[in-house]
């Protein structure tokens, strides 16, 4: 499947829309892999923007939006993407 274009949503659990980063990205959802290292890429990205530490990664959650032909998001999030709590879950 070629890629799309998508709204991220970058938002920290603890403090709502108020800290939400928004941006577009070229993904392919249809392969679990490479959507899910990209994710991992830009929730680290989002996280040092937000100048939290690495540490503090799991509580941050990205939304994925569909966008239209203007690049406005509309619709309920077609993916949600976060860390678990403890790094050894990922290991």
């Amino acid at each position: 499947m070629p890629l799309k274009l998508y709204e991220l949503r970058v938002v920290r659990v603890d403090r709502g829309a108020a800290d939400e980063q928004r941006f577009h990205a070229a993904l392919d959802l249809s392969d679990p892999l490479v959507a899910s290292e990209t994710l991992h890429r830009h929730l680290f990205g989002a996280v040092a923007r937000a100048g939290a530490p690495r540490r503090e990664a799991h509580l941050f959650t990205v939304e994925v939006r569909q966008v239209d032909r203007d690049g406005a998001a509309y619709g309920e999030p077609v993916l949600r993407w976060a860390l678990p709590v403890d790094p050894e879950e990922v290991r």
